[in-house]
């Protein structure tokens, strides 16, 4: 928690930050380390992404 603490310090000169904690999906058990990443990042760019719409 001390790293998101250090880098939503980092984010609120720039941008207003709110965290909110939801609960989510399972990911499939077999998921490879690799496949683990890609979907935290993806996760991440939709989080910071909020608020524009989906291109469909």
């Amino acid at each position: 928690m001390d790293g998101i603490a250090e880098y939503v310090r980092r984010i609120e000169p720039y941008a207003k930050v709110q965290m909110i904690e939801v609960p989510v999906d399972k990911a499939p058990e077999n998921m490879s380390p690799t496949e683990e990443q890609q979907l935290m990042r993806l996760v991440l760019v939709e989080q910071v992404n909020r608020g524009e719409p989906y291109h469909k």
